[in-house]
């Protein structure tokens, strides 16, 4: 299955990638996540509101301008992420 990161205010994707078929529904969105993390993608903008988070590996991510709004995020290693 696929799953996108989109931009909270144009939609566009921002990032996409293959979630494998084991991964729970309500963890497909961090699963993408930290692949867009360590492929370096720029997340600025994205829209990651509502997303269970819990525990992710988000360390020097770029989310400047993120909609967490509602975002479980729990245990999450921001080392280094921008936040701003």
């Amino acid at each position: 299955m696929k799953q996108q990161i989109k931009h909270r205010y144009t939609n566009a994707v921002l990032f996409e990638c293959d979630v494998p078929d084991d991964v729970s529904s309500g963890l497909q969105m961090r699963h993408a996540l930290e692949k867009a993390v360590s492929a370096r993608a720029n997340l600025a903008r994205a829209n990651l509101e509502g997303a269970n988070l819990e525990g992710a590996n988000l360390a020097r991510a770029n989310l400047e301008g993120a909609n967490l709004a509602r975002a479980n995020l729990e245990g999450a290693n921001l080392e280094g992420a921008n936040l701003a």
